[in-house]
C-alpha cells in the first residue's frame, strides 16, 4: 500500500478509536486528566518510550473517562493500566506489571490486571486508534521528509502538546494531524507553496477536508505557536486567540490513595464495573 491508499483506510477507521462524548467535558475531571497524563509523560520519558505509545495510553485514559465514572482513588492506578497495555502494544521491550508497581505506587500486579479487564471490556478489545502522529508521519513521507529531521522532531512535540490540551480531545485524528504537520511545518516557513498544494491535494484525495485542516491550524497556532501568523497567501483573516486552559501541576509525592477492588470485581460474563470498587 502507498501512502495514499494507508491514509484513505486511516480517514475510514477512524471513528472506532475515538474519544465519544461523556463524562471528559467537566473542569474537575480536566484537572484530574490533566494531572495523570503529565505522570504518563513524565513515566514515558524516564522509560524511554517513544511518542505512539504515549498517545495510545492517552487515547485509553480519555476513552475511559468518557465511558465510566472514575472515582479519583483509582484514576492513578487507570494510568498506570493504560500506560502499561499501551506499551504492550507498541513497545518491543515493555515493563511487567510487577515492574511498574514497584517503581510507582499505589496499586499492585493484582489490581493492575483487573483494571486491565475493565479497559478491554469498555474499549471492547479496540487497542490500535489512529493517532496524529501516523498522519503526520504519512504526509512527511509523502514529501520526502525525514522522519529524525528537527523539523519532524518539532512536530513530535507539537503532536504530545496536542493530545494534553482537553479542548483538542474529541478532533479527527486526520484533521488535527494534518493540521499538526502543517502548523510545525509553517513556524519556520519549512514548507512552499508548491509543497503546501501537494499537501492539500494529498488531503482531498485521502477525503479530508481542507477547510477543517485550515480551521484546526488556525487553532493550533493559537494555542502553541503564539508569534507564529497563520500564512496570510491561504488565509486573509486574522486569528482569534483560544487560551490553553490551566494546568495543575502534579506532585510525585502526593499520590493518589487506592483502596483494591473488592471481590465482586468480576469477569464472569464480562460484569465488570468500576463502581464495586470500594
Amino acid at each position: 500500500m502507498d501512502n495514499l491508499e494507508i491514509l484513505q483506510s486511516l480517514v475510514r477507521t477512524e471513528s472506532a478509536g475515538m474519544v465519544r462524548i461523556g463524562s471528559v467535558g467537566t473542569t474537575r475531571v480536566f484537572r484530574s486528566r490533566a494531572r495523570h497524563l503529565h505522570w504518563m509523560l513524565e513515566m514515558s520519558a524516564e522509560l524511554d518510550f517513544c511518542t505512539e505509545t504515549l498517545l495510545l495510553a492517552f487515547n485509553y485514559y480519555d476513552r475511559m473517562l468518557a465511558a465510566r465514572h472514575i472515582p479519583s482513588r483509582c484514576a492513578r492506578t487507570l494510568a498506570q493500566t493504560c500506560l502499561h497495555m499501551a506499551a504492550k502494544v507498541n513497545e518491543t521491550e515493555p515493563l511487567s506489571r510487577e515492574d511498574i508497581c514497584k517503581r510507582w505506587a499505589p496499586c499492585n500486579a493484582v489490581q493492575m490486571k483487573k483494571f486491565e479487564l475493565l479497559i478491554l471490556h469498555t474499549l471492547r478489545w479496540r487497542l490500535n486508534p489512529k493517532t496524529t502522529l501516523q498522519v503526520a508521519g504519512l504526509l512527511a513521507r509523502e514529501l520526502g521528509f525525514n522522519m529524525s529531521s528537527f523539523r519532524m522532531k518539532f512536530v513530535d512535540k507539537l503532536v504530545r502538546l496536542a493530545a494534553l490540551e482537553p479542548s483538542l480531545i474529541h478532533s479527527r485524528p486526520s484533521v488535527l494531524g494534518a493540521a499538526l504537520f502543517l502548523s510545525g511545518m509553517n513556524a519556520f516557513q519549512f514548507v512552499g507553496e508548491d509543497q503546501l498544494e501537494q499537501v492539500e491535494d494529498f488531503l482531498s484525495k485521502a477525503n479530508i477536508q481542507t477547510t477543517a485542516v485550515r480551521e484546526m491550524e488556525r487553532k493550533i497556532s493559537s494555542l502553541f505557536c503564539q508569534g507564529y501568523s497563520y500564512p496570510s497567501t491561504r488565509e486573509t483573516h486574522s486569528l482569534t486567540s483560544s487560551p490553553i486552559s490551566d494546568v495543575e501541576p502534579m506532585s510525585m509525592s502526593n499520590q493518589d490513595s487506592f483502596q483494591p477492588p473488592s471481590a465482586s470485581f468480576k469477569r464472569e460474563g464480562m460484569n465488570l464495573s468500576v463502581e464495586n470498587i470500594n
